[in-house]
């Protein structure tokens, strides 16, 4: 233990620690550089798949719609529910002639 806490007061250590810290660095850079080439490339793709159009964009709008019918067919099946309910108690007796 007290072998560690020397080689950490030392100045090999700060010099390690330093060259680990710039190659942790670099290594972030390239990463950075890389998730920008590969977002553009996804947007390349995407317009090529969507004929000249950004395929994300009419995705989201098609889902936008089916929410709104979902919500619409919702509140139709709850119309049809009420009205079921009334029509029970809308039934008269007819009488026989």
């Amino acid at each position: 233990m007290d072998n560690i806490f020397e080689f950490m007061k030392s100045d090999m250590y700060i010099i390690y620690l330093s060259i680990f810290c710039i190659i942790i660095f670099l290594l972030y850079i390239i990463n950075f550089f890389k998730l920008i080439k590969i977002k553009k490339e996804y947007k390349k793709f995407i317009k090529k798949l969507g004929n000249g159009e950004n395929i994300q964009e009419i995705l989201d709008k098609h889902i936008d719609k089916i929410n709104k019918v979902i919500t619409k067919n919702e509140e139709l099946n709850k119309f049809c529910i009420d009205l079921n309910n009334d029509m029970k108690n809308c039934i008269q007796k007819v009488r026989d002639i």
